[in-house]
């Protein structure tokens, strides 16, 4: 018995030569408008994405991991860096580019994405019953150093408000209380 396989070759997605070898039926299928392009900022991409980050955050890291700035009309290889501004309804992130169009440095700040399940479990957990009323999360990204990937969260309960800065891992880093008047 024949087993069917279909196959992306543009993405290597099968081993299709050793599906071949397996007595397998391979049917190659052709997208059309399809463009894969290289990932052109992959250390950059490397240090900032995590999958457990929320998918607005997800989706802006992995534009910003496809954009060559070489490919646009503005750069001219004549500056010794290039500033973009990358906005979406949820944040903005400024990346500086070299003359040869790698990432130097990334600054991100997301607003009002959901924190991923480490750090709203840590959150919780020290303070019971208190409601999340707003979030940002901010990342830093210099080539050839740790990047820092930091929650910015606001707790309210009653008429106090708690500021806590977490990072990833869920670990509170700083916690400053407030009463509302």
């Amino acid at each position: 018995m024949k087993t069917l396989v279909i196959g992306l070759a543009i993405l290597g997605l099968t081993n299709l030569a050793h599906a071949q070898e397996q007595n397998v039926e391979v049917i190659h299928v052709k997208l059309k408008d399809f463009e894969a392009t290289p990932a052109k900022n992959q250390a950059y991409f490397s240090s900032v994405f995590d999958k457990q980050s929320s998918l607005q955050v997800q989706l802006v890291q992995t534009e910003i991991n496809h954009y060559d700035i070489t490919k646009t009309a503005i750069f001219k290889n004549s500056y010794d860096t290039y500033d973009v501004l990358f906005k979406s309804a949820h944040g903005d992130v400024i990346a500086s580019y070299d003359r040869d169009g790698k990432l130097l440095k990334c600054v991100e700040k997301f607003e009002d994405v959901l924190p991923p399940p480490k750090v709203r479990e840590a959150v919780i957990k020290k303070y019971p019953g208190w409601n999340l009323n707003s979030t940002s999360y901010r990342v830093d990204y210099h080539q050839n150093r740790d990047v820092k990937k930091i929650y910015q969260l606001q707790l309210k309960k009653d008429n106090e408000k708690i500021n806590l800065k977490v990072n990833c891992q869920g670990v509170i880093l700083k916690e400053k209380r407030h009463k509302i008047l």
